[in-house]
């Protein structure tokens, strides 16, 4: 794309403001948008969001191009200066928002205060988990020609259910559409399913982000993508419109199945899973990380073994909760008998008993005594009873099955029904 001359500032301005901000070039670059400030320090750019050493504030940069369209810019970070008779500093950014200014409208920047009522979430792995029968082939045979009928007609929006969060109601609906592409000899009509969410009271993007990060938590849970929604469209309480991009994140085209669901059910397996993050106490959610950061590179097996592990400690802690019951020391032993099947292709027939005081034996090694393990000690009641000889596969394969056990368990809270055999032989490990 050309560079186009544009202005920018360190806080959100008007037109009348023009004359004191920044005079700088805009590129749209593949992964990003970069912008080069004349003779103006990058201190001075970035300065404001640095106090005693500290970062305080995200480096968000605002910016109008040609048409006055307005940038917000959320992750912005210096490049490079230059320093000639015109001097300039580069700085780049990931992650923006865009507004379009109307004919004869004042500039109005997206901020992290822009009360939001509408957000709009758009990821193509939704067309793998919901039926979409607004595009439709008819076929049919004259003589020796086959013709062939693409009709494309959008649907009524459909409500999937309604949430209530922090004394707000949030209405989720789903949208099934198509996109047509042009091209010189044919039409291309390709079904497209997104997500429209609306608000009694307004949200900020803070909590929008928080939204996002759930949903893209959904899907990696119901088909086990590792693709996150690089695109959101929020609508303010004025009706004004924005569009977030993410570009450090690409969207990789594979083939994903629904396994082990009942596809005619998916609004309601959806809504049960929103439901269920979207409530969680934010004490507890960190815990859950491993589903929020499922595209994040692997850790360790050692890691992954104990994050998963104390997701399973936290969801029998909730449960004895809702049971008024105290802590449960055996509640691995519950789960290897309540998934047996899980337990005899890691673990053959070993006894319940003694597979349970492995796997808790192992998680407090693995978080006392560090990751570097070829005997574990079995203990009880303090005293050592038996040692267990330890290799790489044993590890691996005590971290898968915790790792299956604790999407069993959130399909379980979700009160979503699973058939476990197909789970089992479909979940990426």
């Amino acid at each position: 794309m050309c560079s186009d001359f544009s202005f920018s500032y360190n806080k959100p301005f008007k037109l009348k403001d023009i004359d004191r901000c920044w005079d700088t070039i805009l590129d749209m670059k593949e992964n990003g948008v970069e912008l080069k400030i004349n003779n103006v320090e990058v201190d001075d750019i970035l300065n404001s969001n640095i106090k005693k050493g500290k970062l305080v504030d995200p480096k968000i940069l605002y910016l109008v191009d040609s048409k006055l369209n307005t940038f917000t810019l959320l992750n912005t970070f210096h490049k490079s200066s230059t320093y000639r008779a015109i001097s300039y500093s580069t700085v780049y950014a990931s992650k923006y928002v865009m507004g379009l200014t109307q004919p004869e409208k004042e500039i109005i920047h997206f901020t992290k205060g822009t009360k939001i009522k509408k957000i709009y979430y758009y990821q193509n792995d939704l067309n793998y988990i919901f039926n979409n029968p607004s595009v439709f082939v008819k076929r049919k045979f004259v003589s020796n020609s086959k013709y062939i009928s693409v009709e494309a007609k959008r649907k009524k929006d459909i409500l999937m259910g309604n949430i209530t969060i922090d004394n707000n109601e949030v209405k989720v609906f789903l949208i099934n559409s198509f996109n047509v592409a042009n091209f010189t000899r044919n039409i291309n009509v390709v079904p497209t399913n997104y997500i429209r969410l609306e608000f009694k009271h307004y949200i900020n993007f803070d909590f929008a982000y928080k939204i996002k990060r759930r949903i893209d938590a959904i899907l990696h849970i119901l088909i086990f993508t590792n693709n996150i929604s690089n695109k959101l469209e929020f609508v303010d309480t004025k009706k004004n419109r924005f569009t977030y991009f993410d570009l450090d994140n690409k969207y990789n085209e594979r083939s994903l199945t629904l396994p082990s669901f009942n596809t005619k059910n998916t609004e309601l397996i959806f809504i049960k899973l929103f439901d269920l993050f979207l409530n969680m106490p934010d004490e507890e959610i960190n815990t859950f990380l491993p589903f929020l950061d499922f595209y994040r590179n692997k850790p360790s097996v050692e890691i992954e073994f104990l994050e998963y592990y104390r997701m399973l400690e936290l969801i029998a802690k909730v449960k004895n909760q809702e049971l008024q019951k105290g802590k449960n020391q055996l509640f691995t032993l519950q789960l290897i008998r309540k998934y047996l099947y899980l337990k005899k292709q890691y673990f053959g027939n070993q006894p319940d008993e003694e597979l349970e005081e492995e796997l808790r034996e192992l998680r407090n090694y693995y978080s006392h005594e560090g990751y570097y393990l070829d005997i574990l000690p079995i203990t009880k009641n303090k005293q050592i009873i038996r040692y267990k000889n330890v290799n790489s596969q044993w590890k691996v394969d005590t971290k898968n099955f915790i790792k299956k056990i604790a999407y069993l368990e959130i399909y379980n809270m979700a009160e979503i029904q699973i058939d476990e055999k197909e789970f089992i032989s479909n979940v990426p490990i």
